[in-house]
């Protein structure tokens, strides 16, 4: 995790959004994945991503979510999120995303989402602006892109204990 480009933030896991056994619900772990992104983008980056699209007429849209949950993200637990682009063209991006333990040692989840730039006129496929590319690119943490079965066996091997 020591690339710029990966952006941590510390969240506690709330009740409301657990299941019986007390552990996070599968579904929730979108909500917490794209709301510590929209936040990592905002405080870090200065990137607003409702006043980019407000500004431009342009948005990502989710294209395909990949998610493994190797470890249980229980209630009231303290956790970080992690999110980095790690692979982008020019028209779109994956990123990574991850939940480790409060002493940011063992992943608990680690999910890859692919997001379309589209044209909100139009809802087609757009290519990103030279002021988009310019922002994020420096911040691609991938030189390529791995298999995604791959980097979860690697991350899984890293951070095992």
């Amino acid at each position: 995790m020591s690339h710029p480009g990966f952006i941590t933030k510390k969240i506690q896991i709330r009740f409301a959004d657990c299941d019986p056994f007390g552990h996070l619900n599968n579904a929730r772990y979108f909500d917490y994945f794209m709301n510590a992104r929209e936040d990592h983008l905002r405080e870090e980056l200065d990137f607003s991503i409702p006043a980019w699209m407000e500004e431009t007429g342009f948005a990502w849209v989710v294209k395909e979510h990949r998610i493994q949950y190797l470890r249980p993200v229980k209630a009231n637990e303290w956790v970080w999120i992690s999110s980095a682009i790690i692979h982008q063209t020019e028209t779109e991006n994956i990123v990574e995303f991850g939940i480790w333990d409060e002493n940011h040692k063992k992943l608990k989840s680690l999910m890859w989402s692919n997001f379309q730039y589209i044209d909100m006129k139009t809802m087609r496929p757009a290519h990103y602006q030279k002021e988009v590319l310019e922002k994020f690119m420096p911040l691609v943490v991938e030189e390529s892109l791995p298999q995604y079965e791959g980097r979860v066996f690697e991350m899984q091997k890293k951070f095992r204990r």
